[in-house]
């Protein structure tokens, strides 16, 4: 229970910190009481992208696929409809468009922002729930 405390308190860096302490490219955890590896580097790339050794199809709990990655995502799939699904994304994963969509996030949170008037406090703003801060953008 002491990794799921600790993934929940300090997000990506827990598990940073614990392969500089172990200086290995796999460590065993507990999550939500069970045991798990965790795996990083290129080796551990490999492994995991190796559709021989992981299923994808109904490893993520419901309340994740509906919370955290969304249902019918390309975290849930295998085969060949992963391969189809992550080759579609792959091909919007560079330098070029990775940058058009920075522009036009930041050209909808300036249109957003100015909108609000009198909704915006140094420099946040909500719109349809959620806090943004138009500082950092």
């Amino acid at each position: 229970m002491l990794d799921t405390i600790g993934v929940l308190y300090d997000g990506y860096d827990y598990f940073r910190k614990k392969f500089s302490e172990s200086q290995k490219d796999l460590i065993e955890a507990r999550f939500f009481f069970q045991k798990v590896v965790v795996i990083k580097g290129e080796e551990g790339a490999k492994i995991f992208y190796d559709h021989t050794k992981f299923k994808r199809n109904g490893a993520t709990p419901k309340r994740f696929q509906k919370t955290l990655f969304g249902e019918g995502g390309v975290q849930g799939l295998d085969g060949q409809a992963h391969s189809k699904r992550k080759k579609l994304f792959m091909q919007v994963m560079n330098v070029r468009a990775l940058k058009k969509i920075e522009k036009k996030f930041k050209k909808k949170a300036a249109d957003c922002h100015s909108r609000l008037g009198s909704e915006r406090r140094n420099g946040t703003f909500l719109r349809n729930g959620t806090y943004f801060n138009a500082n950092r953008l």
